[in-house]
């Protein structure tokens, strides 16, 4: 007989019959499991709806009201939350109320808040509670849980949240869910018990049925087993016999078979194994070598794209303002003076004023071009030193700068630096972190050198570096796989540290952009100013996210500008205690100046102030505070900049501080208008120079 014959037939039939009681008990566990979670579900399903459309909502809600105060003006969504919440039966009461203790909105059940009697009118004397309105609280109550969370803007308080939950009726719901869930615990225990007794009875008759058949097998195997060891062991000259005709024979005929051809094989592969391994080293070093040529190619034809459509758009840009100077101004004012020199006798004072009016305003226009030309010419046969580890910025930076007449070298590690600063004199050094320490070298060499860190690391990894080097008061933070920005910024930091002319939103964008420009004069103007912004930006076809986004760092920077920058002659501050509501009129030698513009692929705004008071430890210890979640702990008045400026920076896609100590100060933030040009991740990018 067989082994299957032996070992499978007769427990095969005491296997089905417990297949088949276990099959029925399984049916009526499910049903019981079922029940259970239909019953537990029923049971969560209103907390679970509660949670999702009102305490979840309620919670964002919350923190949205915490960083941006103005969605405390939508009574109707206050009420429409407090509306759901309060479908939960354990909430006794719920209230938005303001400043004076009003009630804003309390959860009736329509939109219509001007129908229930109570919005306008102070807490009834049963729902109020014994709290500071300032004071946040959360404690329970003479029975009951009590939550209040009050709402701030700029140390002015706005109102409170309160919501009273019944603890009775919290322990009723607990109570009724936990007595339901012992019933079906206890039904289902009942049913897995019987099915284990029946199971195991089965198991046991069939183990003792095997029992026999596998003794008869086991010895044959052993003989089959202690050939296999031999073979494990290398030994291929091992003796095999066929002792029985059953299949344990049939495997010992088979083994010995088997070793014969292993000994044959293990001959062979030895020999092609050999071979092999040196063949996959040296395709594997092709391969690599391979990956590295393609991936620098990608990189150089990514940043010539992105260049070379600069250059396209800057071209179409020029071309628009020549067409638009020749025909508003250089053809009017020839013919207005074709006609002076053909009848020089009808020729009017007011005509020769309206064609230098015309000149003066054909040479504003040009102004910007003769700024880049200088600027490029400034540029020519000035020595760089680009000390950066990371192969993709160092192809970026050769395509940025070639065409410019910079004399651009590239070093990777500090040895290869030193040994170029040895015998070249550089005018601007760049570094990232890595060799941050060459700068020392290059101040050693060069006094006057100029030098900018550049970096794609997150702020909190390299802030206490630049703690160590004050000497380095240009930073360049970049997102490392947005080459757009990279590409464009290289250049026009290198212009700048070359130009010493830092001020100018025009450098980051197109030529022949068109700038428009506001005197910033007083507080009141602030919200006129950014409406017109965010029109003008929608006449040229800005997306209303994009032109939203400009509008909150324009109100931001407006407000720093009117109550944060202005000082007296001691360097302290003239507004910064006053509350932002408060109204302030500029002195016209402390009014600023807001201009914004668009170029088709980036807009554009920057706010200035003629007082150059935002130095380079200002902006590390607000960074500082504001990545260690201490935002606003800088702020000793009810002013400051420092929750202001890390929104700014999470806002925009590019800041830019340009300083010039006790002179000026200007912010640039731009915006990628361009989808096919956004970043996938959101990197704080900014940049800070120190004139």
């Amino acid at each position: 007989m067989s082994i299957f014959k032996k070992i499978i037939i007769s427990p095969i039939l005491l296997a089905s019959l417990a297949i088949g009681v276990s099959a029925y008990f399984f049916n009526h566990i499910s049903d019981v499991i079922q029940s259970m979670g239909s019953e537990i579900q029923h049971s969560s399903t209103a907390v679970e709806r509660v949670y999702r459309d009102s305490i979840y909502q309620l919670m964002e809600l919350t923190q949205s009201i915490s960083f941006e105060p103005m969605l405390w003006q939508e009574p109707a969504t206050l009420n429409k939350i407090l509306f759901r919440l309060k479908q939960y039966k354990a909430i006794q009461s719920a209230y938005f109320v303001d400043a004076n203790e009003k009630i804003l909105a309390e959860g009736i059940p329509h939109s219509d808040l001007e129908a229930s009697p109570l919005v306008g009118q102070p807490l009834p004397s049963s729902d109020r509670i014994d709290i500071p309105l300032e004071t946040a609280f959360f404690d329970v109550v003479q029975g009951q849980l009590v939550y209040s969370h009050p709402f701030t803007d700029q140390g002015d308080v706005l109102g409170r949240l309160q919501v009273v939950i019944s603890l009775d009726q919290l322990a009723s719901i607990e109570k009724g869910l936990m007595q339901q869930a012992d019933h079906l615990i206890a039904k289902s225990q009942d049913t897995t018990t019987n099915t284990l007794i029946v199971s195991i009875s089965i198991i046991i008759v069939s183990l003792l049925i095997a029992v026999a058949a596998i003794r008869e097998v086991i010895k044959n195997l052993r003989v089959a087993l202690g050939v296999v060891n031999e073979v494990a062991k290398g030994n291929l000259d091992v003796h095999c016999e066929s002792r029985s005709g059953d299949e344990t024979g049939q495997l010992q005929a088979a083994m010995k078979v088997m070793v014969g051809n292993m000994r044959e094989t293990n001959n062979a592969l030895a020999s092609l194994n050999r071979n092999l391994e040196g063949q996959v080293k040296e395709r594997t070093q092709e391969l690599e070598q391979k990956h590295q040529e393609l991936e620098q190619q990608l990189t150089e034809l990514q940043a010539s794209h992105t260049k070379l459509a600069d250059l396209d758009h800057a071209s179409a840009q020029f071309l628009q303002t020549m067409n638009m100077l020749h025909e508003s101004h250089l053809h009017p004012l020839k013919n207005m003076l074709d006609r002076l020199l053909q009848e020089p006798e009808r020729g009017s004072l007011e005509q020769i004023r309206e064609a230098a009016k015309t000149m003066h305003t054909i040479e504003e226009k040009l102004l910007p071009y003769q700024s880049l030309y200088q600027s490029g010419q400034a540029i020519r046969n000035k020595h760089v030193l680009l000390a950066e580890t990371n192969k993709k910025q160092q192809i970026i930076a050769k395509m940025a700068l070639g065409g410019t007449g910079v004399e651009l070298d590239i070093v990777s590690d500090i040895e290869s630096g030193i040994e170029q600063l040895s015998h070249q004199r550089y005018d601007i050094v760049c570094l990232n972190a890595d060799l941050i320490e060459l700068v020392l070298r290059a101040r050693e060499v060069n006094p006057s050198v100029k030098s900018v860190f550049m970096t794609s690391e997150h702020a909190t990894s390299f802030l206490p570096l630049l703690r160590e080097y004050p000497s380095l008061s240009n930073i360049v933070s970049r997102n490392e796989d947005d080459r757009n920005f990279t590409l464009k910024n290289i250049a026009t930091t290198i212009s700048k540290l070359t130009s010493g002319d830092f001020f100018g939103l025009e450098k980051y964008l197109n030529w022949g952009v068109e700038v428009q420009q506001k005197t910033v004069i007083h507080s009141a103007q602030r919200e006129n100013l950014v409406e017109e912004m965010e029109t003008y930006f929608a006449k040229l076809g800005v997306r209303r996210q994009i032109s939203r986004k400009c509008g909150m760092v324009a109100e931001e920077l407006l407000m720093n500008a009117i109550y944060d920058a202005p000082t007296d002659a001691q360097g302290m501050s003239l507004y910064n205690h006053l509350s932002r509501t408060e109204k302030v009129s500029l002195k016209p030698e402390e009014q600023g100046t807001f201009r914004y513009a668009c170029d088709g692929i980036l807009a554009g705004l920057s706010v200035s102030d003629p007082f150059g008071a935002f130095s380079r430890t200002t902006i590390l210890d607000y960074l500082e505070s504001c990545y260690q979640g201490n935002a606003g702990s800088l702020q000793k008045n009810k002013g400051g900049a420092g929750r202001g400026l890390f929104q700014i920076m999470e806002t925009a896609d590019l800041v830019i501080w340009n300083v010039k100590p006790r002179i000026k100060t200007e912010v640039i933030a731009l915006f990628t208008i361009d989808t096919q040009m956004t970043r996938a991740t959101k990197t704080n990018s900014f940049h800070y120079f120190l004139g």
